[in-house]
């Protein structure tokens, strides 16, 4: 008696947890996965792709001589496009990388403009600001004001160091890893506020390519990781072991994906124009055989894919296609993409950047080679909750809001339409604000207000149910307004 008891309760808290209300306040929310859809029919989640909008950058000055690097980072801050850029001066005998330094008043053309901060060649004379590799850039809310730029990437011979700035050009460089294993590729941290901690998202071998992420309280402090593991030493004493499950591993290839392919760059954005949303642009990567089957080691192509994540932790991928592929032969992006974990908006537009090459990766590059390029995709644009051109519907859960008006970011072209209804606690469709009531909605909109006969308001009390029903529709995101939005 006592363990039906047991089940009946279980059920019974089940049931409760999955419809107790989720606090949406007055904030955006993205349809990156089902956290919406309590129910639905003709409907589909959908990655969307962005527009490739041609090349921005090329490689033309002699610290750029052997290509423009795969590792950089872009802001937009006080109407300026600012961009910190990897250049390989050389490869052989040794690579000698830098991080450069270009700004651009419109995201398109750009200048290197002198800095005079760093030695090149006997000259000072170039927009070179450091030497070092394999990293990428943040502006740190959290941090002093004298370390608010901050630039995670490896030290040579020793792990992952912190260079700090209080204005992104001149740099307090780090003498000392913070964490001593050899993470190759572009490694990236930032200040995360959903969570109040720092967190960086780290290249492993496990035993490919895949990431692994670790959150610290204080990222110029040495950070936390296993230390019963005892280390890979598979690339010899002379340089520090690269990284195992030291850290969590929180995005892995699979047994979906192709064998011999992995993930080269993790790319993580926390998007901060919605709620609870994080992406990653990971450049995936298919191995050739090595010789004699293939041509070259290590070689193959790499195109940028997308996944979603809700906490930055357990991540998805919507589709394995490419989000932004290959291009075709001839175009200069035919080998291998790696994007920049860096989304600039300009209105309700969203850029992308990466950088391009002919070449497949171990295939020996030409002089001055990589572009630097972008895509645009609208605001949100990643994951559409897709109605079926016969038609569907989707029921969130209950909603517990703030405001009293509905926006939508939907695209029903010219032949279809969307309606919604707001349903209260007892299911059934609240009066004055049925689908009859609603004013179809036709056309591509990133803001567009709900109306019942002609008017947004909303009169009724939360928590409710959004229960909408389309044809031929994609819906990115909905936000209650209020107030002053």
């Amino acid at each position: 008696m006592t363990l039906v008891l047991l089940v009946l309760l279980l059920a019974t808290l089940a049931l409760m947890a999955a419809d107790a209300p989720l606090d949406v306040g007055s904030q955006r929310q993205l349809f990156i996965d089902r956290r919406f859809i309590a129910a639905s029919e003709g409907l589909s989640l959908v990655m969307e792709k962005p527009t490739k909008a041609g090349v921005v950058l090329r490689a033309d000055r002699p610290w750029e001589a052997a290509q423009l690097g795969a590792y950089s980072t872009i802001i937009h801050e006080h109407g300026q496009f600012r961009l910190w850029y990897d250049c390989i001066a050389s490869l052989h005998p040794r690579e000698v990388r830098y991080v450069a330094y270009a700004t651009s008043s419109d995201g398109v053309s750009w200048e290197k403009k002198p800095l005079g901060n760093f030695e090149f060649a006997g000259s000072r004379v170039n927009n070179l600001l450091f030497e070092m590799t394999e990293g990428a850039l943040f502006v740190d809310p959290h941090g002093p004001p004298e370390q608010r730029y901050k630039y995670l990437g490896m030290l040579p011979g020793k792990g992952l160091g912190v260079n700090t700035s209080p204005d992104g050009l001149h740099w307090q460089l780090a003498a000392s890893p913070v964490f001593p294993f050899t993470c190759d590729t572009q490694n990236m941290a930032f200040w995360d506020d959903r969570i109040g901690r720092y967190v960086a998202y780290l290249r492993n071998w496990t035993p490919l390519r895949a990431v692994s992420r670790v959150e610290m309280d204080d990222i110029m402090a040495p950070w936390p990781y296993r230390r019963d593991l005892p280390p890979n030493r598979a690339w010899g004493d002379h340089v520090p072991p690269p990284l195992g499950e030291e850290v969590p591993v929180v995005f892995h290839y699979d047994e979906q994906d192709p064998p011999d392919s992995d993930h080269y760059t993790p790319c993580v954005v926390k998007y901060p124009w919605a709620a609870d949303a994080y992406f990653m642009f990971p450049a995936a990567y298919q191995h050739y055989p090595p010789p004699p089957q293939g041509r070259y080691g290590n070689d193959g192509p790499l195109e940028i894919q997308m996944a979603a994540s809700r906490d930055g932790v357990s991540w998805s991928r919507v589709d394995r296609s490419a989000f932004i592929p290959l291009g075709q032969p001839g175009s200069g992006e035919e080998g291998c993409l790696y994007a920049f974990p860096s989304l600039v908006r300009v209105g309700d537009e969203l850029w992308l950047y990466y950088t391009a090459y002919p070449l497949t990766h171990g295939a020996p590059y030409e002089p001055y080679s990589g572009t630097m390029r972008r895509v645009v995709l609208r605001l949100d644009g990643f994951v559409a909750a897709a109605f079926a051109w016969t038609g569907g519907s989707l029921v969130t859960p209950p909603l517990r809001f703030s405001g009293d008006r509905l926006e939508l970011n939907l695209d029903t072209e010219a032949l279809g339409r969307a309606q919604v209804e707001l349903v209260g606690p007892d299911d059934q469709p609240l009066p004055g604000y049925t689908l009859a009531d609603c004013n179809p909605i036709v056309g591509n909109h990133v803001h567009r207000l709900v109306t019942w006969h002609g008017e947004p308001a909303i009169k009724a009390a939360s928590p409710l149910r959004l229960r909408i029903v389309a044809r031929n529709t994609r819906l990115y995101a909905f936000q209650f307004l209020g107030g002053g939005q």
